[in-house]
C-alpha cells in the first residue's frame, strides 16, 4: 500500500512538473513508463516494444508501440488493460492516438473508457457526435459531456452487448476524444483506459496495436451565444500583448460582461468586470511572459474562450 501511494505521489509530480507543457506526446519510446499496463492481472497482455507480426510489423512512429503481445497472436480468455493520466486544461483540450485491431469480429475487441475522479469510477467512451448532454456523463465543473472522432457506435457490441473495436483494420487509424469549447478553470488529471477481451475460442489473431497517444492542450474555439445562437468571434490585437492590447467582439452583444484570464495552471491572474462594449483594452498589469487563457462572460454565459500570449 505504501509503495502505491509513493508512486501516485511520484507521478502527480510528475505530472505536475509538466504541466505547462500545451503538447504531451507518449510515443513509448523514452516514456513508455507513462503507460500503466495492470500487471496484478494473470491475463494481461499489453506489451511494449516492437511489433513483430505479420500485419502488426511495426510501429506507427520507430520503432516501440503498445500491443496486445508484440510476438504471439492474443490468447483466448483475454482480459487485458493499461491506463495513462494526463493533465488536462485549456480551451478546447483533444486526446488522439493511432491504432490497429485484428479480432474475432463480434467477439474480441478494445474499448475505452475515462476517468475524472483518479480512477474511483469509470465511464464507457462511445461514437458522440450529438450534443454533449445526450453522452450521459459530463466533464467536472463544466455542465458538458466529451465527443470523440473515428470511435465505435453502441450498436458495434460484442457477444455480451460490450461497444468495442472489432474486426480488422490493417491501416493506422486516427481517433480522438474531444473536449467542448470551454475554458477548464479548474485543471485536473483526466485518465484514459484501453482495454481488451476475448472468448474461450482461439482464433489466431493479433489483436490491437496503439502508438502515439498525444494530449493537444493548444486549442481555441468560437464560442456560440446560447441565446441567440450566432456565432462569436474575438480578436486581440496586438497578440503577443506587450503593454496594453484591444479585444473586439464580434457578432454579439456583451452585457455586464466579465473578462477572466487564467495562466497554464489554471490559476486566475486577471479579472475585468463590467464590461458594456464589444470593444474594450487589456492592460499587461503584472503578467509575466508565457501563455494565457481566458473566457468572455455576457449577462452570466460564457460567450467565447481562447488564448494569448505576452511578450
Amino acid at each position: 500500500m505504501k509503495r502505491g501511494i509513493l508512486f501516485s505521489i511520484l507521478f502527480l509530480c510528475f505530472l505536475q512538473s509538466n504541466f505547462a507543457q500545451t503538447i504531451d506526446t507518449i510515443n513509448f519510446e523514452i516514456n513508455a513508463s507513462r503507460a500503466e499496463i495492470d500487471t496484478s492481472n494473470q491475463s494481461n497482455v499489453w506489451q511494449i516494444g516492437k511489433p513483430s507480426k505479420l500485419l502488426f510489423d511495426s510501429a506507427y512512429s520507430p520503432s516501440k508501440a503498445i500491443v496486445t503481445d508484440t510476438i504471439n497472436f492474443y490468447p483466448s480468455n483475454a482480459n487485458a488493460s493499461f491506463k495513462v493520466g494526463f493533465n488536462l486544461f485549456g480551451a478546447h483540450p483533444i486526446i488522439s492516438f493511432r491504432h490497429k485491431f485484428d479480432t474475432d469480429s463480434v467477439k474480441d475487441g478494445g474499448y475505452i473508457d475515462v476517468s475524472f475522479d483518479d480512477g474511483q469510477s469509470w465511464e464507457l467512451l462511445t461514437a458522440q457526435t450529438n450534443h454533449p448532454a445526450d453522452n450521459g456523463f459530463l466533464v467536472p465543473g463544466t455542465g458538458y459531456g466529451v465527443y470523440t472522432s473515428n470511435f465505435y457506435n453502441t450498436t458495434d457490441t460484442l457477444l455480451n452487448g460490450q461497444p468495442a473495436f472489432s474486426g480488422q483494420q490493417n491501416t493506422w487509424q486516427y481517433s480522438t476524444i474531444e473536449f467542448p469549447c470551454l475554458l477548464l478553470k479548474a485543471p485536473f488529471i483526466f485518465w484514459v483506459r484501453f482495454n481488451f477481451v476475448s472468448d474461450s475460442v482461439q482464433t489466431n489473431k493479433e489483436g490491437w496495436l496503439i502508438d502515439n497517444i498525444i494530449i493537444d492542450n493548444t486549442g481555441e474555439c468560437s464560442a456560440v451565444n446560447e441565446l441567440q445562437n450566432n456565432k462569436i468571434t474575438v480578436s486581440i490585437s496586438p497578440n503577443p500583448i506587450s503593454n496594453t492590447s484591444l479585444v473586439n467582439i464580434y457578432n454579439g452583444d456583451i452585457k455586464n460582461g466579465v473578462f477572466e484570464v487564467y495562466d497554464v495552471t489554471g490559476k486566475q491572474v486577471l479579472c475585468k468586470r463590467n464590461i458594456d462594449s464589444n470593444s474594450f483594452r487589456i492592460e499587461r498589469s503584472n503578467l509575466s511572459s508565457g501563455l494565457y487563457y481566458y473566457t468572455i462572460q455576457s449577462s452570466g454565459l460564457v460567450i467565447g474562450s481562447g488564448k494569448f500570449s505576452v511578450e
